[in-house]
């Protein structure tokens, strides 16, 4: 028997707004240097099966039991990248910034990117963004180009980062089809037949069912429906679900008698119900007729388009997704021949010249070699060696249960065979000529500009900041400590006035109390009806707005006055906005608050200890910025297929 269709559980999407500044440069440079005590990393999965690596070319690989909360090599190699960001024809040596006679290209920047996630990236289809990551980028390389030639670049963070890059970047490559792994034609056409149910699909036809044993009753209770609701409209709709809900005896009756989309073709009602559902237009209700052994009412409640897209439309898609698919099976049975092949020497003794805290508690713990022992080689794969602060570096980057189990030496063997297999793959990396790839380069990078900033990060003490210094900054900044009205609206975009008009009506009769359930109402209404596919997505929901502007959100401002002129609950009239016509209601409001400065006490001494550190980095850039000749060209990133997944109409 038919069942119910499903209610969707309403998910209010999550808004988090990212900062360019810590999220394209991926260092600390432009946030909050300060120490935080992290809540120890849970072990995690591997997301890649992998072979372990022999120590020696005839060592057989050892697990033992205890290893279980060792992280993965994973971990190590990172997260994937994005595809490129290029447009095909778009010349990639363009300059997107100079500094003296060095240029950085969009190449290069389609590689920083790349690692980066989306909704920071999505920021760059605004020309202001774009003109900020390149102030952003500049400020980078100067700082990396002043730590290298500092000697920065040798310290272990630094060489770890690279070694760690090489691997990453060579399961790039595989990642990316590189391997000769790349699906054949014939192969994606399999594909797309197997999934021809996603590409070609007839059209479908969602009802809500009534049933009952007594023809006379579902005749008069269609009477009263038509009575109550003579035009087809919602208002039809929500009077049929609630009868559903009261009378039905199908076992819809819990999804208020919504049944699954039905092609033509279906075999789950009689041919007869069928046929009236396909001659219905959305919110018609049909006669009462026979169905098996009772009777029943079919009413549409919407239709879904037959859906046709050939193969050449989806055929790269496709591509993409098959050599994604097998590209971890791939590098597991490249990374087991390339430890076949492995002359790597392992000295897991020389982890003995560690010094560590007696029980490892915070994340991570500050560990290091004793003196005279720091060049000491725990593993050595031709020019890849890994010496005892590269293990330690290593080692820094896992949880403290993990640090604990390693230095207790439970898992000494497990860690040891972790970097040997890490270095197998660096230095095959390497052999592939990976050495210099734009993603070793950035990574190197990142670790010197890290590397300088810690060399920057004098602070004071913020117990030793008085109370009345702490008062006279939150005095002075009072404004910083008021957070301002918010307001949430739901927004239905159609494509007339008039069809706006119409379904304010409806919607008023639907709902004529100013009430959560007209908000709700509106939102059903947004998700099958807009005509703006980010609204209907999001089901008209936006974020929440203050009164003035705000770049990162690109909500056109007639909104916002709307949004702050409405009571709560209370229906828009039709807005018109490019052409396209909005109801909008105010669905949530944060007030104003004002934070006293008692509970600002701790982070106005917390800023106050970060500042000479600030302001050393503030210098020291301003300094190299007057040193070099720079040359910015932020609009070369408009070339790019960059995302915007901002609202914006």
């Amino acid at each position: 028997m038919l069942e119910a269709a499903p209610r969707e559980r309403a998910r209010r999407p999550g808004v988090r707004v990212l900062t360019l500044c810590s999220l394209v440069l991926l260092t600390s440079s432009c946030t909050d240097p300060s120490p935080k005590k992290k809540p120890p990393a849970q072990p995690t999965e591997e997301v890649m099966g992998s072979k372990e690596p022999m120590l020696a070319p005839d060592a057989p690989s050892v697990r033992s039991a205890e290893d279980v909360t060792l992280p993965p090599i994973e971990s190590w190699l990172g997260r994937g990248l994005q595809r490129s960001y290029l447009v095909e024809g778009v010349d990639g040596s363009q300059a997107f910034i100079t500094i003296d006679d060095d240029t950085i290209t969009l190449a290069d920047m389609d590689a920083q990117l790349r690692a980066m996630p989306m909704p920071a990236v999505s920021h760059l289809g605004d020309p202001n963004g774009r003109v900020a990551f390149a102030e952003q980028t500049v400020g980078f390389e100067l700082l990396a180009r002043e730590g290298e030639r500092l000697g920065l670049a040798s310290s272990p963070k630094v060489m770890f980062a690279e070694i760690k890059a090489l691997a990453g970047a060579l399961r790039q490559k595989v990642v990316d089809g590189e391997f000769g792994q790349a699906p054949t034609t014939e192969e994606v056409q399999a594909y797309y037949a197997e999934n021809a149910v996603r590409f070609n699909r007839a059209e479908e036809r969602v009802a809500a069912l009534i049933t009952g044993p007594s023809l006379q009753d579902l005749e008069k209770l269609r009477e009263n429906l038509l009575n109550e609701a003579p035009t087809a409209t919602s208002a039809r709709l929500e009077l049929f679900e609630a009868a559903a809900l009261a009378h039905s005896t199908h076992p819809s009756k819990i999804a208020a008698g919504r049944i699954p989309a039905l092609p033509r073709a279906s075999k789950d009602l009689p041919e007869p119900v069928l046929d009236a559902l396909f001659a219905l237009s959305p919110n018609e209700l049909s006669a009462a007729m026979p169905m098996g052994d009772e009777f029943v009412l079919v009413m549409l409640v919407s239709t879904r388009p037959a859906q046709n897209r050939p193969f050449a439309e989806v055929e790269e898609m496709l591509r993409t997704q098959l050599l994604r698919s097998r590209a971890p099976a791939l590098f597991n049975t490249l990374k087991e021949g390339w430890l076949a092949k492995s002359t790597c020497e392992a000295h897991p003794e020389a982890l003995d010249g560690v010094i560590a805290p007696p029980t490892p508690v915070d994340f991570p713990s500050t560990l290091a070699a004793q003196p005279g022992q720091e060049q000491a080689v725990v593993v050595a794969c031709g020019e890849t060696t890994l010496t005892l602060e590269l293990a330690i570096a290593a080692l820094e980057t896992w949880p403290a249960r993990a640090q604990g189990e390693v230095l207790n030496g439970q898992s000494r063997q497990a860690f040891v065979e972790r970097l040997t297999e890490l270095a197998t793959i660096a230095e095959e990396a390497r052999r592939q000529g990976l050495a210099d790839s734009r993603f070793v380069r950035l990574a190197r990078k990142r670790g010197i500009v890290e590397a300088l900033e810690k060399t920057l990060a004098v602070t004071r003490d913020p117990d030793s900041i008085s109370e009345e210094e702490a008062r006279e900054r939150y005095v002075a900044n009072v404004e910083a400590y008021h957070r301002a009205e918010r307001r949430r609206m739901v927004e239905l975009v159609v494509g007339s006035e008039k069809e706006a008009q119409k379904l304010r009506a409806e919607l008023l009769t639907q709902a004529p109390e100013p009430n959560q359930a007209r908000a709700d109402a509106l939102r059903a209404l947004s998700a099958k009806l807009s005509i703006d596919p980010q609204v209907k997505r999001m089901k008209g929901s936006l974020p929440y707005l203050s009164a003035e502007p705000e770049p990162e959100l690109a909500v056109p401002e007639r909104l916002r006055q709307e949004a702050f002129a409405l009571e709560r609950y209370a229906l828009s009239a039709p807005i018109e906005l490019d052409g396209k016509w909005a109801l909008v209601l105010v669905d949530g409001i944060r007030e104003g608050v004002t934070v006293p400065f008692e509970q600002a006490s701790a982070s106005i001494r917390h800023a106050l200890a970060l500042e000479p550190a600030k302001k050393a980095r503030a210098d020291l850039l301003a300094s190299l910025t007057k040193a070099h000749r720079i040359e910015t060209h932020p609009e070369v990133l408009a070339g790019m297929n960059l995302p915007d997944i901002r609202h914006d109409h």
